[in-house]
């Protein structure tokens, strides 16, 4: 009897153990993100949403395999309030930028930000303390000076923004 006993304990450590190892590697990987941001796109725009006008075979693919996020509620009808609050999970007046932020007007007072602010924590900032590579590609528009470019909110690379917040132009080289 005390043979089985043995054997059975053995067992049981042997099978925690590998459960245990398991966990280790599953919580050891992480999920690739990846957000897409599009202006004026609506319900009907992509036809992983069930458009049979629009073909968009590679969100598509991306769609199956991910998460999709069908019941978001923009924080502004503006562009650069509107990714404010996606981009630090704020309202936008709490981060002061209530308005579209133009590319580099200097004329008049301005009653609002006209860059995100450096002590904003950013998606970026929080992807890349949890170890993430980030990337950001195309429109920024929430900075139309230094200081206020992805690069300085916690992306790693940035591609198409310029200092207006858009490419300016939308081929390659992006320039």
């Amino acid at each position: 009897m005390r043979h089985i006993s043995f054997i059975f304990f053995v067992t049981i450590i042997f099978v925690a153990s590998i459960f245990f190892r398991i966990g280790l590697l599953v919580a050891a990987q992480k999920p690739n993100v990846i957000l897409i941001i599009t202006d004026d796109l609506g319900n009907t725009g992509l036809s992983s949403w069930g458009s049979s006008f629009y073909e968009t075979p590679h969100i598509d693919a991306l769609a199956k395999s991910g998460v999709l996020f069908k019941n978001f509620y923009s924080a502004s009808c503006l562009c650069s309030p509107a990714r404010a609050s996606l981009m630090t999970g704020k309202y936008p007046q709490r981060v002061g930028i209530t308005e579209y932020i133009e590319s580099t007007r200097k004329t008049g007072p301005h009653s609002h930000e006209t860059t995100l602010p450096q002590t904003e924590i950013t998606l970026g900032e929080a992807f890349k303390k949890n170890g993430y590579q980030t990337g950001y590609i195309g429109k920024w528009h929430l900075g139309a000076e230094a200081g206020g470019w992805p690069k300085d909110h916690g992306f790693d690379w940035a591609m198409a923004s310029c200092e207006h917040g858009m490419p300016g132009s939308y081929f390659f080289p992006y320039k």
